[in-house]
């Protein structure tokens, strides 16, 4: 085989190890493979959420099981910590959860508006 050609194979099999890594996302601290993001909003009332309100709102938002494994973390943070978060697919804005007292209140692209009574532990 010439050097050529063994240089070919080289390339190819380096390619072949990294489309994988590229398809799975990458380096961590990347958003997931799908493009979702969570980005946190300045808000003026905070709340700290069990993982169960996560799911809860996260589910009435439309997300299915695998979004809120991959987001709700940061979510769950988010509101913790700024008050208001938005779900992001590149520019566009699919769903945006904001703190008010002790409520959380969801509009969603897909599945409208709702009112989360934290306390409660239930939607209005």
């Amino acid at each position: 085989m010439s050097s050529a050609r063994r240089g070919l194979v080289r390339t190819g099999l380096a390619v072949m190890c990294l489309v994988p890594m590229l398809l799975a996302g990458g380096c961590g601290g990347s958003p997931p493979q799908y493009g979702a993001q969570v980005v946190a909003v300045p808000s003026r009332d905070v709340i700290a959420l069990s993982a169960d309100d996560i799911v809860r709102l996260m589910q009435r938002a439309g997300f299915e099981d695998f979004d809120i494994v991959e987001l709700g973390t940061e979510l769950r943070n988010d509101l913790a910590t700024a008050g208001a978060a938005k779900i992001q697919r590149g520019d566009k804005v699919e769903t945006i959860f904001a703190v008010e007292g002790d409520c959380v209140y969801v509009s969603s692209h897909y599945s409208g508006s709702a009112i989360y009574d934290v306390k409660a532990g239930r939607f209005r």
